[in-house]
């Protein structure tokens, strides 16, 4: 939940590329992802995000908050329950 906690405040998030950071982030559009383990892809990560230009870290910035909207709570149950619905 940090890494969507941290999109929705409009903070790229810098994430491990596993599980559900992996799931949330799209590399260069919201965020970016490095390789577990990877100290060098990760100061590459950072180093690219700091290269950025003013406008394009705000266009991350508004792209993070915009991807975490699809995880806000009434989505997230409403998908379930349409899922559900096709199980029963």
């Amino acid at each position: 939940l940090v890494t969507i906690e941290a999109m929705s405040c409009g903070v790229p998030v810098v994430g491990s590329n596993m599980a559900g950071t992996a799931e949330c982030i799209q590399c260069g559009y919201n965020g970016y992802l490095f390789n577990p383990s990877d100290t060098e892809d990760l100061s590459r990560k950072i180093v690219d995000y700091l290269n950025l230009s003013y406008e394009d870290r705000l266009q991350l910035s508004k792209n993070a908050i915009m991807s975490a909207k699809q995880f806000e709570t009434h989505k997230i149950m409403d998908d379930m329950y349409r899922k559900l619905q096709t199980i029963i």
